[in-house]
């Protein structure tokens, strides 16, 4: 957030929220007013709309699918979940739907993790039918994907060796 410099009039969205520490941090410390979060996990979600009606933040959290969003956010965060929806809950096979999805979504940024096929988490979960082309998750074709569809692209960190993460803009 503190590359981006978010305007507090930017609207934000964290896909795959879990307990929702990114959506609290927007409200709190940036100030952010526009404020959502989507998860699979019902009780996660029922944890964040309980503490922040608690912390009297208007936090928009909801139990939805990443292909049920259909909104438009300033910002949208996607972090430590897209070999989830390539191979697990959604099931994309493809990250260039997954990605031009994403991308749809953002009026200006996108903040993204790609555990890259070195993670053992993400080669557990993409490697798993035949026909997926075997060099569709790979880091050589996300770069390749990222490069074409994104203004600028830049690595702002690192979960780990294996997890950059990247500030897209659009």
């Amino acid at each position: 957030f503190k590359k981006i410099n978010p305007d507090t009039g930017y609207s934000y969205i964290d896909i795959g929220c879990n307990l929702g520490m990114y959506l609290f941090m927007a409200s709190l410390e940036f100030k952010l007013t526009n404020v959502s979060g989507v998860d699979y996990n019902k009780n996660y979600i029922n944890n964040i709309l309980k503490i922040s009606n608690f912390l009297d933040l208007k936090i928009d959290a909801q139990n939805k699918k990443f292909s049920e969003i259909n909104e438009k956010f300033d910002i949208v965060s996607c972090l430590g979940i897209i070999h989830h929806l390539y191979s697990r809950t959604e099931k994309s096979n493809s990250l260039l739907s997954i990605l031009e999805n994403l991308k749809s979504m953002s009026n200006k940024f996108l903040i993204l993790e790609f555990p890259t096929e070195g993670d053992s988490k993400a080669k557990d979960w993409t490697e798993f039918s035949s026909d997926v082309p075997s060099n569709d998750y790979s880091y050589e074709n996300f770069k390749k994907i990222i490069d074409e569809l994104f203004q600028k692209n830049e690595i702002i960190g690192k979960v780990s060796d294996h997890r950059p993460v990247y500030l897209l803009t659009i």
